[in-house]
């Protein structure tokens, strides 16, 4: 009997007959997807006594993955010899096989594989004939993140699989994408890079980078190439999940170094961080195992850092080590501040594994130093140098506080964060920013002002758009407007004034649209408040300041007229006189025209009201208030934990104003998952007592104290202070034993006056969580290149709480998503390439400690930067 007789009823032959009906839809970039379900174990690929994998499951849960343009799969599997069967078959057999075959036919096969990757990687060559001609195929397999799940006994594992018409062929696409990539000033910069040639002729430097997994890393990963450094590994930042053709290209541009995390979500535990074996490139079984043991351990993955640092950890050892035995040296690319704190943490350990390591690698300058492009990432390495006693060990040029970053980027970045913001909530079918609140925590910061300014243009006003800020102005710097004329136009500010709204000011907003700057000083909105505002029985006595947005004439108006507007408001004033005993004493305005304070007095009693121009917007130093009064969108631009649980608390008791659900959105634009750890964390602690999940005695009475402290809604009934006072000086079961004795009250409240002692502790805790659940119930969902939403019931009102991108950088998070735009990020990331250059190639060696980049390279190569934006933003001639 022939072998495709033998086949004719078997797996493969219906999926050689599946993939040749469905090859028009496979790509050499996108793959043709398939899901192979063996449960027969003859039929194994994997698992067996003599696979790569000792063990024999139930079943094997695979996902093949068929890299191929459509000609060139459906010519490979139709008819002709071998059959396509028989092709998936020889495949099929070597894969996963420790041993190279022996049985095919070489005048059809060729099987090319070394010792160390047999089974889980290789390549096949094909030699098939058709009727009148004989045509050759090159295939070649990838086995990623062979997994032995016991308690399912089941084998788990992705195949990617790409056929070609010979090995140079397989990455010809993966090559074509990369060169459409259209990067000007960093061709400009590398073709005219002086020190170009001597970096071709020895280049000693290995690189570590971490950054974005974007189409401009792509780009520069290749420049650094082509310029002979040696990437020893590129670990993308794991801000959602990336999509085929990046991460091919990733593959392709850092030799086969990449390496990647994913998250792993679940409706009521916390967010898990694992290593992405599908998304990283092809590992050798050793380094499967390192990485799976790494990552199985608890206090790695429940945690974005301590996921993203142990696989810093393990790269840097590695490279370091590498150029130890080498005698090389070793730079570091970075976005975020990951690398450089851990080498100052591990160099100063001295019980740390690695400490003597490091400690060399620092002292004989074998790692040189680092570039970094962000804020975040440079307030942590000069967090670094001043945990080490303000001793810096290694130069950081650093690009965060740059012109082209703060002025330029900034621009690209907000637009961004709208753009993916808006695309993720059209996807839930909520509105989007054109009828929502929106409060910018960060909003007078570089990025946060540029941000404000999107908006306010989107919405035709500020009425609707607040700043969170400790910084009372918004952020402005100018370029040479002489020589960059156009630049100067396009970066350009609409200069939106700041008012700072303090604890004791009653904002009463007018809407205006945006440019208008008609205003009459008296209107009927104006004179309704100011008479609430010093009503005897006014609820806003605890106020002493009301403020009016776009309530005053902008300076450039008549003093005729302004004196005219003025006495109809002095009317007004001596009304209130004779109502309330306020008289009107001075009268300022306030500085760069922004409008006019009027004092008033009552005896020891003052109060003032200020009236603002136009294009002025609010801005507070906390975001609380402003959720208490309705806000339903809040963008984090800090990178800082600045949103906590009593933000939480502030949104759950806030009355609906009558609609069935009240909607919150959460919207990070920052670095990592800073701007709500707090938040998520509390949620996360939250969902754990609601569910029927146990939870750890001591676990529950250190969450309950806290709660029962920061007087948490949810707790709030007659009973708390007494709770409150058991919780805080019962912080451990005994303790809370011995405490509860003295409060024989709260025993026969909690229905505990009867029991044992030694149940006290546990029935206390249960009774408390009973609590807890008879007026809050969450429940959490989570949406693919979305992120989760938490739908709260508290106290029969119906709460919905939307975390976009799960707390981490909206720009970055889904699949379709790249992050900023090209023309944004290529003066970045070249800068920071510049910077690697001058670490590389700089004759005197440059002090440790963290620079503004701008200071350490050439003042030409950053105004041919601005350069390059003046001459693209030249209007067009006719």
């Amino acid at each position: 009997m022939t072998l495709d007789r033998e086949l004719a009823n078997d797996y493969l032959y219906f999926l050689a007959e599946e993939l040749a009906a469905e090859a028009y839809k496979s790509d050499s970039i996108i793959p043709l997807e398939k899901k192979l379900i063996i449960r027969e174990q003859h039929n194994f690929i994997l698992s067996g006594s003599d696979r790569i994998l000792d063990a024999v499951p139930e079943k094997e849960d695979l996902d093949l993955a068929f890299f191929a343009t459509p000609d060139i799969l459906e010519t490979v599997l139709k008819p002709g010899t071998p059959s396509g069967a028989i092709i998936l078959h020889t495949l099929f057999s070597q894969i996963g096989n420790s041993r190279l075959l022996e049985e095919v036919s070489s005048d059809q096969f060729e099987i090319i594989g070394t010792p160390e990757s047999l089974g889980r990687g290789g390549s096949l060559v094909v030699h098939k004939q058709y009727d009148s001609q004989q045509q050759t195929f090159f295939i070649q397999w990838q086995v990623k993140g062979i997994h032995y799940d016991q308690a399912a006994s089941t084998t788990t594992a992705d195949i990617f699989i790409d056929i070609a018409e010979d090995q140079q062929s397989v990455h010809k696409q993966v090559k074509y994408l990369i060169s459409s990539i259209n990067m000007p000033i960093q061709q400009h910069i590398y073709t005219n890079l002086p020190e170009k040639s001597s970096l071709h002729q020895q280049n000693p430097y290995h690189l570590l980078v971490l950054h974005h997994r974007t189409h401009e890393v792509v780009m520069t990963l290749q420049t650094l190439e082509a310029l002979g450094f040696t990437i020893d590994a590129f670990i993308g930042i794991p801000y959602g999940e990336s999509n085929w053709p990046t991460m091919r290209m990733l593959d392709y541009v850092s030799s086969q170094s990449y390496r990647c995390l994913r998250m792993i979500q679940h409706p009521i535990e916390p967010t898990q961080y694992r290593f992405d074996f599908k998304q990283s490139s092809f590992l050798l079984s050793a380094d499967e195992a390192l990485f799976t043991d790494l990552y199985n351990d608890s206090n790695v993955n429940r945690d974005y850092m301590s996921a993203m640092t142990t696989l810093v950890e393990t790269e840097l050892v590695r490279s370091v080590q590498r150029c130890l035995q080498e005698k090389t040296k070793f730079l570091i690319y970075e976005d975020g501040g990951y690398a450089i704190p851990l080498i100052y943490q591990i160099y100063n350990d001295s019980s740390h594994p690695w400490h003597s390591l490091f400690k060399q690698a620092v002292d004989e300058r074998i790692i040189v130093g680092a570039v970094e492009v962000t804020g975040a990432g440079e307030r942590r390495d000069l967090a670094a140098i001043e945990s080490n006693q303000g001793k810096a060990l290694l130069p950081v040029l650093s690009t965060a506080r740059d012109d082209i970053k703060t002025i330029f980027e900034a621009k690209g970045v907000s637009q961004a964060i709208i753009d993916s913001t808006s695309t993720a909530l059209g996807r839930l079918g909520l509105p989007t920013f054109e009828t929502r609140k929106v409060a910018v925590i960060g909003g007078n910061g570089a990025i946060g002002t540029r941000l404000v300014e999107e908006l306010t243009e989107m919405q035709n006003s500020t009425s609707n758009v607040f700043a969170i800020d400790i910084v009372d102005h918004a952020f402005y710097r100018e370029i040479d407007s002489e020589r960059f004329p156009y630049a100067a136009i396009k970066v350009d500010y609409l200069n939106l004034g700041r008012y700072v709204v303090e604890d004791n000011c009653l904002p009463v907003i007018i809407d205006l649209s945006f440019g208008n700057r008609s205003l009459h000083l008296y209107n009927q909105t104006l004179e309704k408040s100011v008479r609430e505002f010093f009503s005897p029985s006014s609820p806003y006595a605890s106020f002493t300041e009301l403020v009016f947005t776009n309530s005053f004439p902008h300076p450039d108006i008549s003093l005729e007229m302004l004196w005219q507007e003025l006495d109809r408001l002095n009317q007004l004033w001596d009304s209130i006189r004779q109502e309330s005993g306020y008289v009107a004493e001075k009268m300022e305005f306030l500085p760069n025209g922004q409008g006019m304070i009027q004092f008033f007095s009552n005896g020891n009693l003052s109060k003032k009201v200020t009236l603002l121009v136009s294009e002025q917007v609010l801005s507070f130093k906390k975001v609380t208030r402003l959720i208490q009064n309705h806000v339903d969108t809040i963008i984090g631009m800090t990178g800082l934990p600045v949103f906590d649980e009593y933000d939480i608390n502030a949104f759950l008791t806030r009355n609906n104003n009558e609609n069935p659900v009240d909607e919150l959105v959460l919207v990070s634009g920052s670095s990592k998952d800073y701007e709500f750890k707090k938040a998520i964390a509390f949620l996360d602690e939250l969902l754990a007592v609601l569910s029927e999940k146990t939870i750890d005695i001591q676990q529950q009475l250190t969450g309950y104290t806290r709660c029962y402290e920061q007087q948490m809604c949810f707790i709030a009934d007659d009973d708390m202070d007494m709770i409150r006072q058991v919780l805080a000086s019962g912080k451990t079961p005994d303790a809370l034993v011995a405490q509860l004795k003295q409060y024989p009250e709260l025993l026969k409240i909690s229905g505990l006056k009867d029991a044992q002692p030694d149940t006290w502790a546990s029935g206390f805790a249960a009774w408390i969580r009973g609590k807890i659940k008879s007026s809050l119930s969450i429940r959490k969902s989570i949406h693919q290149d979305i992120g989760t939403i938490y739908h709260i019931q508290f106290n029969g009102q119906s709460k919905r709480l939307v975390l976009l991108a799960d707390g981490f950088v909206i720009n970055f998070f889904a699949k379709h998503e790249k992050g900023v735009k090209t023309e944004y990020i290529d003066p970045i990331v070249t800068m920071q390439l510049l910077g690697l250059v001058k670490l590389a190639t700089t004759e005197t060696a440059i002090e440790p400690g963290v620079y503004r980049m701008a200071q350490q390279i050439k003042t030409e190569d950053i105004n041919l930067f601005w350069q390059a934006l003046d001459d693209k933003s030249r209007p067009i001639q006719f």
